[in-house]
């Protein structure tokens, strides 16, 4: 076990399992200019061997400048494996001669089996690395408006079961999804501001009050200075003691108070109108006799005109009285109508014109005018209440809409409120997981497929270098449309065919080395510098640039000259070493240390083995590490490249004869005792 990273002799592997490497590879394709900085030269040199080797295969021409790490470049095992392949640069160099000295060494073989192993190992690695990213990301991704479902399963804790209490609460919540526009951030900060704050009590007292059927007879928007004066002027009206309508009554009677009911406007010309159809109602008889005697008028005698004159007079009459009859109960109905007419700026319609129609009916009011007044003194007595409640922002509305109408003890509402946000996550989780099946499948397959990731990327290594070697022959062979080594069939005479031909150029960084290949009219696909950043000036930097539009530059030392690199994307190998080093205080790695010192495990917490930081190693009696237990949540982070650790890791304690156990979030938050028992049944069998 080491805790510094330069300890360790073989942490970066060439060609085999580099973590930074890797990484810095990552960058590689991801910027066009790069400054890796790095104290040690040999750690430097490793990453440029990875980073040179996957160039060549990918079938990149690459131009290496040195004037410190020369001779070390030359001996590189990749440059050394190339051969004759690398034109070591010289100011009189011969670069026809060079290529044909490769034509003549071509060998019999081709190598395209060896190359689609290569690519076929290639192939199955970048397929398995994204089903494991696919695990990596369905548990770990989240969105601007969302937490990762690992973050959901820890802060929930464990799955819910019928018998859990909460479960009650999460039947409705599921079937009425409340609250889908709001993170769970903003509905747990909500929620927490409204258990601080003494609003929940004076909410209970807004929706009794808003949810009383008598309290509803009043218009949403009230004038509170009016309440005063209305409450005085109710006060007025009960105690007066002629405030009743008295009808003059008759058979008439009963058709000006349906018709006033209808329209309590009414004014004179309303009333001629109402009184003819009403006198014509009761009394056409009268004309009907009329109309019969003149159709016997010649047959009657002298008595029978005389009862027609009657009629028609008594017809007339009954016309008068009605009209009359009417006027005198317009007036009073609009005097006592004109009294109560304050109301109306208070009373919902409907609540107006049930009293409107008490009046007209002449019942006595004063009864209802007294609750009338009961309800607007508990109107006033709430507004201060009322004002807040409406004040509240939506979400808070929401919240506390949504938990008062469904939990029956409204004096419980703190109960479903603090685990709004719970269940906002339970239900989130299920909508995942169900979307997700096919990757709940297969995730605790993780760590067969790391491992066989692994094998496939030894093996990819192996038959790498001799890869590189045939990848290059057969280009000389496609592009100088030569089947053997007869120098004689190939043709040198197109320029930009031979420029393609080589690999690698190695040469000193110096000017005139630089102005030479410039001379020459070569482009490169990559060019990487080994160098001291601050050895670089402007006129170097100038003709590099015309070589090549991808530079990587390897610098023990950083940046403290004059030269501007601001267009060079900055890579501290420390810096980087710390995405790989995590500590925890984990409370699910708390519960398993406790569970195993009871069972007499030795334990040791946030260790390292290499560079990487180990969640908790699980010890025997005399101390020998006998299990690294990691979390996924631990192990498994957001960077792309996350996927690299779970892999070297996997790798650097299979070479230390340590166990990997992992422990994976979800299992625990569906059974959490079942994965302690797995545990230790596991450490048993070892």
């Amino acid at each position: 076990m080491v805790n510094d990273f330069d300890k360790e002799k073989n942490v970066l592997d060439l060609y085999n399992f580099s973590y930074i490497s890797e990484l810095i590879l990552k960058y590689s394709y991801e910027y066009e200019h790069l400054i890796i900085t790095e104290h040690s030269y040999e750690c430097l040199l490793d990453i440029f061997n990875y980073l040179l080797s996957d160039f060549l295969f990918n079938k990149k021409q690459i131009l290496v400048l040195s004037n410190t790490y020369i001779n070390e470049i030359k001996e590189s095992e990749i440059i050394t494996s190339l051969g004759s392949r690398v034109i070591q640069f010289k100011e009189n160099i011969d670069i026809d001669a060079c290529v044909k000295e490769q034509i003549l060494s071509l060998p019999q073989l081709t190598g395209k089996t060896l190359i689609s192993k290569v690519n076929l190992l290639s192939r199955n690695i970048d397929k398995n690395v994204n089903l494991i990213r696919s695990i990596l990301s369905f548990f770990t991704d989240q969105s601007e408006k969302s937490l990762s479902i690992l973050d959901k399963y820890t802060i929930t804790n464990n799955c819910l079961s019928k018998y859990d209490y909460l479960f009650k609460y999460y039947k409705i919540f599921r079937i009425k999804k409340p609250l889908e526009k709001y993170s769970y951030s903003e509905i747990y900060s909500t929620v927490n501001k409204l258990i601080n704050s003494d609003v929940i009590k004076r909410y209970i007292r807004y929706r009794r009050f808003t949810n009383n059927n008598m309290i509803k007879i009043l218009k949403d928007k009230i004038n509170y200075n009016e309440l005063d004066l209305i409450i005085s002027k109710i006060d007025e009206l009960v105690k007066d003691t002629e405030f009743k309508i008295s009808f003059i009554e008759s058979q008439y009677t009963s058709d000006f108070i349906e018709t006033f009911s209808i329209n309590p406007d009414m004014k004179y010309n309303d009333i001629n109108n109402l009184v003819n159809i009403v006198n014509f109602k009761y009394n056409y008889h009268l004309l009907t006799q009329k109309k019969k005697n003149k159709f016997f008028g010649l047959f009657k005698n002298k008595k029978n005109l005389i009862d027609q004159e009657n009629n028609l007079t008594n017809f007339v009459n009954f016309e008068n009285q009605i009209k009359n009859e009417y006027l005198i109960n317009l007036e009073n109905l609009n005097f006592h109508l004109n009294k109560l007419k304050f109301l109306k700026d208070i009373l919902k319609k409907e609540a107006y014109n049930e009293l409107f129609n008490k009046l007209i009916k002449g019942e006595d009011l004063k009864e209802i005018l007294v609750l009338y007044k009961k309800i607007i003194n508990l109107c006033y007595g709430i507004k201060d209440i009322k004002k807040e409640i409406e004040s509240l922002n939506p979400i808070e509305s929401e919240i506390l809409n949504y938990c008062y109408d469904n939990i029956e003890d409204k004096n419980n509402i703190t109960n479903i409120l603090i685990n709004i946000p719970k269940l906002k996550l339970y239900l989130e989780i299920e909508d995942q997981e169900l979307k997700n099946t096919e990757i709940l499948n297969k995730y605790e397959n993780f760590d067969e497929i790391i491992i066989e990731i692994c094998g496939d990327v030894v093996n990819r290594s192996n038959l790498l270098l001799p890869a590189i070697n045939s990848t290059w022959d057969n280009i000389l062979r496609e592009n100088l449309k030569i089947s053997s080594n007869d120098i004689n069939k190939a043709d040198l005479s197109d320029e930009e065919i031979f420029k393609s031909l080589f690999p690698c150029i190695i040469s000193n960084l110096d000017t005139n080395t630089l102005t030479n290949l410039n001379n020459k009219n070569l482009i490169f696909d990559k060019i990487i510098i080994i160098e001291d950043v601050n050895k670089i000036d402007n006129e170097k930097l100038n003709y590099i640039n015309t070589l090549s539009n991808d530079i990587i530059i390897f610098s023990k030392n950083s940046i403290d000259s004059n030269i501007n690199f601001k267009d060079y994307k900055n890579i501290l190998v420390s810096e980087t070493r710390k995405l790989i080093i995590s500590n925890s205080e984990n409370n699910i790695l708390t519960e398993i240390q406790k569970y195993l010192e009871k069972l007499g495990y030795l334990i040791e917490r946030n260790s390292y083995v290499d560079e990487f930081n180990i969640n908790l190693l699980i010890k025997d009696s005399n101390s020998n590490i006998i299990t690294a237990v990691i979390l996924d949540g631990e192990i498994i982070e957001k960077e792309n490249y996350i996927l690299l650790k779970d892999i070297y890791l996997s790798k650097s304690l299979k070479d230390k004869n340590i166990n990997l156990y992992r422990i994976w979030t979800r299992n625990w938050w569906l059974n959490k005792t079942k994965e302690l028992s797995k545990l230790a049944n596991y450490l048993n069998e070892i």
